[in-house]
C-alpha cells in the first residue's frame, strides 16, 4: 500500500484511516499506539512511501550494548546412596 504525502501524517493520528485503509478493517489505532510506545522508548517510527511501489516503515530504538560475563561456582556433590 502506498500513501500520498498529505495522508502520511494522518496515519499516526487516533482513529485515522486513509482512503486506501478504509477498504480494510481496523479501528485506526494501531500506528498511533506503536508511535507512542516507540516514543516512550526514546525511539522513532517513520515511513517512506513510493506511489505504485509501496511503503516502508522504519523503527529506530536506541539501545545500550553491554558485555555481561556470567560466573558459575562449581560445588562438589556427594554421590547419593542407592538402596
Amino acid at each position: 500500500m502506498d500513501y500520498r504525502q498529505e495522508e502520511q501524517q494522518q496515519l499516526f493520528k487516533r482513529y485515522s484511516q486513509t482512503s486506501a485503509g478504509r477498504q480494510q478493517t481496523g479501528s485506526g489505532l494501531g500506528l498511533m499506539i506503536c508511535k507512542e510506545l516507540i516514543k516512550n522508548m526514546q525511539g522513532d517510527l517513520s515511513l517512506e512511501s513510493h506511489p505504485g511501489i509501496g511503503t516502508t516503515f522504519t523503527i529506530t530504538i536506541p539501545v545500550e550494548i553491554t558485555q555481561q560475563v556470567a560466573t558459575v561456582e562449581a560445588k562438589a556433590e556427594q554421590p547419593m546412596d542407592t538402596p
